[in-house]
């Protein structure tokens, strides 16, 4: 499973990359965050949403909600992170 952070409908939200389209998850599942960093800090629940949301778009649904990855706006992985670590 590949997630980004990305622009959709004015705003960044969580996508999931799947055959080089990203579709919000978000806007097909709303009990998934639309922040990457919400997301991350509910993995466990999180991530099994969003994998249901992979299994619905690889079985051929929602497709209308496709983003083409080389037309997206791509944002920082997890914008306004609570940590950052640098090495020495």
């Amino acid at each position: 499973m590949k997630l980004v952070t990305y622009h959709y409908q004015d705003s960044a939200q969580t996508g999931i990359l799947v055959n080089n389209n990203i579709y919000p998850l978000h806007s097909i599942n709303p009990a998934i965050s639309p922040s990457m960093r919400t997301m991350l800090e509910n993995w466990e629940t999180q991530s099994s949403l969003a994998r249901e949301v992979e299994s619905q778009i690889n079985a051929g649904n929602h497709a209308q909600l496709a983003t083409p990855f080389s037309g997206a706006q791509i944002f920082a992985p997890v914008p306004q992170p609570t940590l950052i670590v640098t090495g020495k």
